[in-house]
């Protein structure tokens, strides 16, 4: 059976089958949910080993609002996903999504008691800066429609043991890095980088023809054992003091003190962001040597980054 609306799309699978994905859709400009899951799972015949609820934020409210299609409210979302379970008999609860879509996921797993969530490019908090809630969400839909109390996704991840979260993290964006690295230490977190990925990790494994493999593994393993097939990371790459200080100086205290990412680079040799982050810093106090130095040195380690500099 299928149902699906401007909002929403629930793939009911096999009678026998107790497993619940739910999807939650990125960010969308043009309102314009995009059922990408819905073509995987028609490819590889999944609809008949698991049931799918795939959910779309047209309001781009992170979710807090819920899901039109299905309530007015978050709570309204809830409790039609609650009858769902109840109605499937469901045992096992997965949650999936990235960016806008990633912060939907860990907040649904939360609040729903998911047993796993598999998640990428979430913000930690809403409105936080540097986030993508602070750039490109509305702060007065927020204030108006969404309660404050699930604004704080870093609190909420701390007070839960529930659910298991396993945080993709693109090496090409620094911003995911910083907020990963301040959930890493928390219960139940586990941290994959994703070589030469930015931001937005699906479409990037998709082009490296990783994606189908990786939803295969997590839907059957509801884990991700073999993340160095894949090429992957445990952990983040980037050293925490160069992303703290990177943070905390162009975002936080809104200046750039060459000096400072030039000993980091000298600290961190094979880090391709330290080594870009100097000659950055080489550039702003025109010595154009060490610049070319340390670009040559940032392009062997990694490819261009996602917004160094603001």
């Amino acid at each position: 059976m299928i149902i699906e609306r401007k909002d929403f799309l629930f793939l009911e699978g096999s009678r026998e089958n107790s497993d619940l994905l739910i999807s939650f859709a990125p960010f969308d400009k043009d309102n314009i949910p995009r059922f990408d899951l819905f073509r995987y799972l028609e490819v590889k015949n999944r609809q008949d080993k698991v049931h799918v609820l795939y959910l779309a934020d047209v309001d781009n409210l992170w979710y807090l609002k819920g899901v039109k299609g299905i309530g007015n409210t978050l709570e309204e979302t809830l409790q039609y996903i609650r009858i769902l379970i109840k109605r499937h008999n469901i045992l096992h609860i997965m949650t999936l999504g990235s960016s806008m879509g990633g912060y939907g996921a860990a907040l649904y797993a939360i609040l729903l008691k998911a047993q796993h969530a598999l998640i990428s490019g979430i913000d930690i908090q809403i409105g936080i800066v540097g986030s993508n809630s602070a750039k490109l969400g509305n702060s007065e839909m927020f204030e108006r429609y969404t309660d404050k109390l699930y604004w704080d996704l870093y609190r909420l991840m701390s007070g839960h043991t529930h659910t298991k979260f396993c945080v993709l993290v693109g090496s090409l964006a620094p911003m995911d890095n910083v907020f990963a690295n301040r959930i890493a230490s928390l219960h139940g977190v586990e941290i994959y980088t994703c070589p030469e990925c930015g931001h937005i990790i699906p479409s990037c494994l998709s082009e490296k023809k990783l994606l189908v493999d990786i939803y295969d593994e997590y839907i059957d393993t509801k884990m991700l054992a073999g993340y160095e097939e894949y090429g992957f990371y445990n952990g983040i790459v980037m050293p925490e003091e160069l992303l703290e200080t990177w943070y905390t100086q162009l975002f936080i205290e809104k200046r750039f003190v060459p000096e400072v990412f030039i000993t980091l680079a000298e600290k961190f040799p094979k880090s391709g962001f330290a080594n870009y982050m100097a000659a950055q810093a080489c550039h702003r106090i025109l010595r154009l040597d060490k610049e070319i130095q340390y670009r040559k040195q940032a392009l062997l380690c990694n490819p261009p980054f996602e917004n160094p500099v603001v």
